[in-house]
């Protein structure tokens, strides 16, 4: 399920747009669930800092301020149930 949602926030380079939208309204979901649920904090999973990373598939990334919008969303989905939000930064193999 985590792959899922790595491919879910993922940058739009590899993904028509309608899967890409479609992809991350379900992750967005998910995560809104996990916080109604009553979780303290949600560690969104690894998170690529480098776009040539590709330590496995479905890499979620954060390496360029084109992506901010989508993660300021997905701490806004979490923030709004009270949740905090840690996104896992990381540096794969690339």
């Amino acid at each position: 399920m985590w792959q899922s949602l790595a491919e879910s926030l993922d940058g739009a380079e590899t993904q028509p747009v309608n899967k890409e939208e479609k992809c991350r309204k379900r992750a967005y979901a998910i995560y809104d669930e996990l916080a109604r649920g009553g979780v303290g904090t949600i560690i969104t999973g690894f998170t690529s800092v480098a776009a040539n990373d590709y330590y496995f598939e479905g890499l979620m990334r954060l390496c360029d301020d084109a992506l901010i919008s989508q993660y300021g969303r997905l701490t806004d989905i979490i923030h709004a149930q009270e949740a905090a939000a840690i996104a896992q930064l990381a540096l794969g193999a690339y």
